[in-house]
């Protein structure tokens, strides 16, 4: 089912507050997302009154033209870029070939093991060296993107006016003796 996308007057404006440009040429999308998933975690932007559609389809109907009933698929293989110039249509048998070319086909994500295998995170930062963290889970984390992700963390919180708890990991008990109470 194709949905007639409505833009209203400030529309691109709100996409382009929620686009970083890299400088891989992706335009990462730092808004929301469908999934936390990085392999399927693509971009959601809300257009005219509401209406959720994948923020990469969003910029291709902006920048280049409505794609009608065609995928939209990503030349860079990057799920949150909407770089239109990193776009192409094509149909459900182009998108197949191009996953299967990619070797992002469903067979690769039913091994468990598939993720430490990854080179690159999401945003094309090379997993490996000072760059990378094992998680308690023993996934891969890749350190620049956490950096950028608290620091935009950090301009939210000043921007909203709040000030740092330090003492919000500690218990009540905790913090009051650590105030001499």
């Amino acid at each position: 089912m194709v949905i007639e996308i409505k833009i209203a007057a400030d529309d691109p404006a709100r996409f382009m507050l929620n686009v970083e440009k890299e400088k891989s040429g992706c335009w990462t999308w730092t808004g929301s997302r469908q999934s936390k998933d990085p392999a399927r975690a693509y971009g959601r932007f809300y257009v005219g009154h509401g209406i959720s559609i994948k923020a990469h389809r969003f910029s291709y109907f902006h920048f280049i033209g409505d794609p009608g009933k065609l995928f939209v698929c990503h030349k860079c293989d990057n799920p949150i870029c909407v770089n239109p110039e990193h776009l192409f249509l094509g149909n459900h048998s182009d998108n197949a070939k191009d996953a299967k070319n990619k070797g992002r086909l469903h067979e690769v994500w039913k091994d468990p093991s598939w993720k430490s295998k990854l080179t690159h995170c999401i945003r094309g930062h090379e997993l490996k060296g000072d760059n990378l963290r094992i998680g308690s889970h023993g996934n891969r984390v890749c350190k620049e993107c956490m950096k950028i992700y608290h620091a935009r963390s950090e301009e939210v919180r000043k921007a909203a006016g709040k000030k740092r708890d330090h003492n919000s990991h500690r218990s009540r008990k905790t913090a009051a003796e650590g105030r001499g109470e």
